[in-house]
């Protein structure tokens, strides 16, 4: 539940996806974004992708988003 911390994911098209609730970045590259999330984490990989807004919650990638795993 997203009152309760929990991430919130939201695809849109190929070509942004937006992290509501992220913890932090633990990895971050053109090619690869690794965030931190409530009991798991998020690898988004692509090509060209960059973080386009954040803020201390919420995070807008941008780019070609080849996929989203979560662990």
């Amino acid at each position: 539940d997203i009152s309760l911390g929990a991430a919130k994911l939201s695809i849109y098209g190929k070509r942004n996806v937006l992290i509501e609730n992220h913890k932090g970045i633990l990895h971050y590259s053109e090619n690869e974004i690794l965030l931190n999330a409530k009991g798991m984490t998020v690898r988004i990989l692509g090509d060209g992708i960059a973080i386009s807004a954040m803020d201390k919650k919420d995070m807008l990638i941008t780019g070609r988003i080849l996929s989203v795993e979560l662990d």
